[in-house]
C-alpha cells in the first residue's frame, strides 16, 4: 500500500511538472525590469499562417510547377541528398526542427552586473521544445561534448537537484546553467534567477506580464496575431548606463533632456501576419508625452483629410499626413542654441538680413504655411509621372504676399507667370542651348493650398486630373480610425511593370544551351498581379506612444537578404580580384623596367668605347677630316 501511495505521488508531481510546464510563459517568470526581450510567440503557427500569403500561392499556381518541372532531376536529386546529409549528421529532420518552433521561444537580458569588473548581462534563454523534447535534449547533449573537445579550457559538468529538477552547471568563467521544466528548456548565467523560477514565484512578484508599459506593447504591436517581436525596456536601460557613467552622467542627462529621449518609456518591433500580407511594426511607449527635440518633429497629432479631395484618380502612389514646420524650425533653434552658440549667433545674424531684404519675418512665413501634405505620384498618359506635392496654408493672403517677395528676388529671364484655363502658376526655366536641364518647376496657389511639381504640364494635368478616392484594400485597414501619416503603393502594378520589362530581356539575353531550365515557360505576369497585394504604411502619433504599421506582400526581410547575398558576392569578387592581378603585376615590373630600359640608357656609351681601338685610323682621320671640313668653313667665312 506504501509503495502504491509512494508512486501515485511521483506520478501526481510529475504530472504536474509537465501540465505546468506545458502552460510556461517567459512574462511569469521575468520581472517588469527586463531589459529585452526577444520572443517568437508561435513559431510553427505563424510558419502555417505565412502559407496564406499571395507570394507562396503564386508559387503553387500551375503556370510555376510548370516552369518547376523543367528542372533537371539530378538537381532536385542533389539537393534531396544534400538535406538528408545534414539531416543525418545532426541527428535532427527539418520535421523535427518544425516541431520544435510550435512553442514560445524567449530569450531575454534579465539585468546587468559587473563581474570581474566588467559589466555583464545576465541572460535567460527558455524553448517550450514541445513534442521533440528528447530528441533535442540528446541532439544539445552530444553538440556539448563536441564543443569541450574543441575548447583550448577545460570545461566540466556538474549536476545538482533543485525542487526536483536536475540543473546542469556548465563550469566556464561565466558559468551556464540548463535543465528542462516538463518540454522547457531553460538556459541561464544566473543561478539565482533559476532557483526563483524552479521553486515557483510568489504571487505579489511584479511580473513582466503584468506590466503596463509591455502589455500596451504587446496590444499594440501585434494585436492578437502570432509573430516574432523585440522588445526594449528603454527607461532602466539608459537608468543602468547612466550608474555606469558616473560622473559624465550630468552631461548625458542634459542630452536626453534637451533631445527628449528621456521621455522613452520602451521600444519594440515586430513581425506578423494580418489580412494576406506580412505586417511588420514599431512600437515607442511614451506615456508622459513626447519632448524636446522629438517632441517637435513628432508631435501629437492627427491628420486632417481636406487635401485627400484632390487626391488624383490614377495615382501610383502616395503620402498623406500632417508634419509641422514651424514646431520642428523652433525645437532645431533651440537645440542649436545649447550646443553650437556661435552657429546660433551667424544663423540669426543671417536671418535678420534675410528679413530686411524680404521685409517679413521668417516666423510669419512659417505660420502662414499650414501642416497638412499630399504627394502623390500618378499617371497621365506620357511616359513620365506626373509627381506633386501639395501643402495647406493656415493664412493664403499673408502667404502670398510673402511668395511675391519671394519670388522679386528670382531674374526674370528664369521666372514665367502663365494663365491657363483659368488658372493661374508660375514656373521656372534655368536652361540654354549649350547646357539644357530637364526641370522646370511650376508652382501655384491654389484655393487654400500651395502645389508643386516638376514641370508645367504636370501641373496642368493635376488640375484637371478626375479626383479619386482611398483604395478599398487602405481603407479596409484603416478602419475609419484616425492617423497621422498614411502612404500607400500599388506594388503589384509596379512588379508587374518590371516583370513583364526583363522577362523578354532574359528569354533572348539568357544562352539557353547553358541554363538547366526553360525561361519560355515562366509564368506571365497576369498571376503577379492575381497573387501580389499593394504595399502601405499607417503612422499614428498619440499621446501614449507611436505606431508604424507596413503591410506588403513579402515584407522587408527577403529584401534584405537579398541585398546582403548581393553585396557579399560583390565583396566576394573584389577579394578575388586583389588577390590574382598583385601577382602578375610584380613580375611583370622587373622584367620591363630593368633589362630593357634601365640598363641599355645606361650602358650605350661604355658599350662604344672598346670598340674604337678596333678601328682607330678610319675614326680618325674622318674625324681630322671633318675638323678640317670645319676648319675651311671657318676660314672662307
Amino acid at each position: 500500500m506504501l509503495k502504491f501511495f509512494l508512486v501515485l505521488v511521483a506520478t501526481f508531481v510529475m504530472l504536474s511538472n509537465v501540465l505546468f510546464a506545458q502552460d510556461f510563459k517567459a512574462e511569469n517568470y521575468l520581472s517588469e525590469k527586463t531589459l529585452l526581450v526577444l520572443e517568437v510567440t508561435n513559431g510553427k503557427k505563424l510558419c502555417e499562417d505565412m502559407r496564406g500569403l499571395g507570394v507562396w500561392k503564386l508559387f503553387e499556381d500551375p503556370q510555376w510547377k510548370e516552369f518547376f518541372k523543367t528542372v533537371p532531376p539530378q538537381y532536385m536529386e542533389m539537393l534531396q541528398a544534400q538535406i538528408q546529409a545534414v539531416e543525418a549528421q545532426a541527428g535532427i529532420s527539418l520535421q523535427d526542427l518544425q516541431h520544435a518552433f510550435a512553442g514560445q521561444l524567449c530569450l531575454s537580458v534579465l539585468d546587468v552586473k559587473m563581474i570581474f569588473g566588467k559589466p555583464i548581462p545576465l541572460v535567460l534563454l527558455s524553448w517550450d521544445l514541445g513534442s521533440k523534447k528528447e530528441v533535442f535534449e540528446k541532439f544539445f547533449t552530444e553538440t556539448r561534448k563536441k564543443l569541450y573537445q574543441n575548447v583550448p579550457m577545460p570545461i566540466q559538468e556538474n549536476v545538482s537537484e533543485v525542487n526536483g529538477y536536475a540543473v546542469t552547471a556548465i563550469t566556464t568563467p561565466m558559468p551556464l546553467f540548463l535543465t528542462y521544466m516538463g518540454n522547457t528548456l531553460l538556459l541561464t548565467n544566473s543561478q539565482e534567477h533559476l532557483k526563483s523560477i524552479l521553486q515557483g514565484q510568489e504571487e505579489n512578484f511584479a511580473s513582466l506580464a503584468k506590466s503596463p508599459q509591455y502589455i500596451a506593447m504587446q496590444q499594440k504591436l501585434l494585436q492578437g496575431y502570432e509573430g516574432a517581436y523585440i522588445y526594449l525596456n528603454l527607461k532602466d536601460i539608459v537608468n543602468i548606463g547612466l550608474n555606469f557613467l558616473g560622473p559624465k552622467a550630468d552631461q548625458v542627462k542634459q542630452v536626453l533632456e534637451i533631445t527628449g529621449l528621456n521621455s522613452l518609456h520602451s521600444f519594440a518591433t515586430g513581425v506578423s501576419y494580418r489580412e494576406g500580407q506580412v505586417v511588420e511594426s514599431l512600437y515607442v511607449h511614451t506615456p508622459e508625452g513626447r519632448r524636446g527635440v522629438l517632441g517637435g518633429i513628432l508631435p501629437n497629432i492627427q491628420a486632417s483629410r481636406d487635401l485627400l479631395k484632390h487626391l488624383p484618380k490614377n495615382v501610383l502612389g502616395f503620402n498623406h499626413g500632417v508634419f509641422d514646420l514651424q514646431g520642428l524650425y523652433n525645437t532645431l533653434v533651440d537645440v542649436v542654441k545649447v550646443f553650437q552658440p556661435q552657429v546660433y549667433d551667424e544663423f540669426m545674424g543671417q536671418k535678420k538680413g534675410f528679413e530686411e531684404r524680404l521685409g517679413v519675418s521668417l516666423e510669419d512665413i512659417l505660420n502662414s504655411i499650414g501642416k497638412e501634405y499630399l504627394f502623390s505620384v500618378h499617371f497621365s498618359g506620357g511616359l513620365f509621372p506626373d509627381i506633386a506635392m501639395q501643402w495647406s496654408l493656415a493664412d493664403v493672403a499673408k502667404f502670398q504676399e510673402v511668395f511675391g517677395k519671394l519670388l522679386a528676388l528670382v531674374p526674370p529671364k528664369y521666372k514665367y507667370n502663365v494663365t491657363w484655363n483659368g488658372y493661374n502658376f508660375t514656373y521656372f526655366n534655368f536652361s540654354t542651348k549649350n547646357q539644357p536641364i530637364p526641370l522646370a518647376p511650376a508652382v501655384c496657389v491654389q484655393d487654400n493650398r500651395l502645389v508643386l511639381t516638376f514641370f508645367p504640364e504636370s501641373l496642368k494635368n493635376l488640375l484637371t486630373q478626375e479626383k479619386g478616392s482611398l483604395p478599398k484594400d487602405l481603407l479596409k485597414i484603416l478602419k475609419n480610425s484616425n492617423y497621422t501619416v498614411i502612404e500607400y503603393w500599388k506594388f503589384k502594378d509596379i512588379f508587374s511593370f518590371v516583370y513583364r520589362t526583363v522577362v523578354p530581356f532574359l528569354q533572348g539575353m539568357l544562352p539557353r544551351h547553358e541554363i538547366p531550365v526553360e525561361p519560355a515557360l515562366l509564368p506571365s505576369a497576369d498571376i503577379i498581379e492575381k497573387y501580389f497585394s499593394n504595399t502601405l504604411f499607417i503612422a499614428l502619433h498619440d499621446k501614449e506612444g507611436l505606431l508604424w504599421e507596413m503591410y506588403s506582400p513579402t515584407g522587408t526581410f527577403p529584401f534584405a537578404i537579398a541585398s546582403g547575398f548581393i553585396s557579399y558576392q560583390v565583396q566576394r569578387e573584389m577579394l578575388k580580384r586583389q588577390y590574382q592581378e598583385p601577382p602578375v603585376e610584380e613580375h611583370q615590373e622587373p622584367q620591363v623596367e630593368e633589362p630593357q630600359v634601365e640598363e641599355p640608357q645606361v650602358e650605350e656609351p661604355h658599350a662604344e668605347e672598346p670598340k674604337e681601338p678596333n678601328v682607330e685610323e678610319p675614326h680618325d682621320e674622318a674625324s681630322q677630316s671633318q675638323e678640317g671640313d670645319v676648319d675651311d668653313e671657318d676660314n672662307e667665312e
